[in-house]
Protein backbone atom coordinates (compact mmCIF):
# COMPACT_ATOMS: atom_id res chain seq x y z
CA UNK A 1 0.00 0.00 0.00
CA UNK A 2 1.39 3.52 -1.15
CA UNK A 3 1.13 6.55 0.99
CA UNK A 4 -0.60 9.49 -0.44
CA UNK A 5 -0.53 13.00 0.70
CA UNK A 6 -3.64 14.85 1.77
CA UNK A 7 -3.23 17.94 -0.73
CA UNK A 8 -5.86 19.81 0.60
CA UNK A 9 -4.38 19.79 4.09
CA UNK A 10 -0.81 20.76 2.99
CA UNK A 11 -2.16 23.32 0.58
CA UNK A 12 -3.85 24.60 3.93
CA UNK A 13 -0.84 24.65 5.68
CA UNK A 14 1.69 26.47 3.30
CA UNK A 15 -0.96 28.89 3.12
CA UNK A 16 -1.07 29.12 7.14
CA UNK A 17 2.45 28.97 6.85
CA UNK A 18 3.21 31.98 4.07
CA UNK A 19 0.63 34.11 6.24
CA UNK A 20 2.93 33.61 9.53
CA UNK A 21 5.44 34.65 7.68
CA UNK A 22 4.68 38.00 6.31
CA UNK A 23 3.77 38.74 10.25
CA UNK A 24 5.53 40.00 13.12
CA UNK A 25 6.75 37.54 15.56
CA UNK A 26 4.78 39.12 18.12
CA UNK A 27 1.14 38.67 16.27
CA UNK A 28 2.23 35.49 15.25
CA UNK A 29 2.25 34.96 18.60
CA UNK A 30 -0.77 36.41 19.64
CA UNK A 31 -2.70 34.33 17.21
CA UNK A 32 -1.54 30.99 18.57
CA UNK A 33 -4.03 30.95 21.00
CA UNK A 34 -3.79 31.36 24.91
CA UNK A 35 -0.29 31.39 26.58
CA UNK A 36 -0.20 28.47 29.73
CA UNK A 37 0.52 30.10 32.96
CA UNK A 38 3.30 27.65 33.73
CA UNK A 39 4.07 29.37 37.21
CA UNK A 40 -0.03 29.04 38.15
CA UNK A 41 0.13 25.51 36.87
CA UNK A 42 3.35 24.83 38.99
CA UNK A 43 2.21 26.25 42.07
CA UNK A 44 -1.73 24.08 41.13
CA UNK A 45 0.97 21.18 41.48
CA UNK A 46 3.06 21.95 44.37
CA UNK A 47 -0.12 22.71 45.96
CA UNK A 48 -1.89 19.36 45.44
CA UNK A 49 1.38 17.31 46.44
CA UNK A 50 2.09 19.77 49.66
CA UNK A 51 -1.61 19.77 50.93
CA UNK A 52 -1.41 15.92 50.35
CA UNK A 53 1.38 16.05 52.76
CA UNK A 54 0.20 17.82 55.11
CA UNK A 55 -3.01 16.12 55.22
CA UNK A 56 -0.87 12.29 55.49
CA UNK A 57 0.69 13.89 58.07
CA UNK A 58 -2.29 14.58 60.31
CA UNK A 59 -4.14 10.84 59.56
CA UNK A 60 -0.88 9.72 61.18
CA UNK A 61 -0.82 11.74 63.80
CA UNK A 62 -4.07 11.71 64.86
CA UNK A 63 -4.59 7.69 64.33
CA UNK A 64 -0.92 6.50 64.97
CA UNK A 65 -0.71 4.67 61.90
CA UNK A 66 3.24 5.29 61.53
CA UNK A 67 4.21 6.50 57.87
CA UNK A 68 1.49 5.12 55.78
CA UNK A 69 -1.11 7.57 55.54
CA UNK A 70 1.76 10.44 54.77
CA UNK A 71 3.52 8.07 51.73
CA UNK A 72 -0.48 7.28 50.51
CA UNK A 73 -1.50 11.07 50.82
CA UNK A 74 1.54 12.02 49.03
CA UNK A 75 0.49 9.92 46.04
CA UNK A 76 -3.10 10.94 46.38
CA UNK A 77 -1.64 14.68 46.11
CA UNK A 78 0.87 13.91 43.34
CA UNK A 79 -2.07 12.19 41.29
CA UNK A 80 -4.61 15.18 41.89
CA UNK A 81 -1.28 17.40 40.74
CA UNK A 82 -0.97 15.73 37.74
CA UNK A 83 -4.78 15.65 36.47
CA UNK A 84 -4.13 19.36 37.35
CA UNK A 85 -1.63 19.63 34.63
CA UNK A 86 -3.63 17.72 32.72
CA UNK A 87 -6.57 19.83 32.71
CA UNK A 88 -4.61 23.35 32.33
CA UNK A 89 -2.91 21.55 29.05
CA UNK A 90 -6.27 19.76 27.77
CA UNK A 91 -7.82 23.43 27.95
CA UNK A 92 -5.32 25.02 25.82
CA UNK A 93 -5.74 23.08 23.17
Amino acid sequence: MMYKPDTEKLQALAKQIEQAQGKSPEAVKADSGKPIAASGVGFEFLGAILGGTLTGWLIDRSFDTGPWGLVAMIFVGFAGGMYRVWKAMESQT
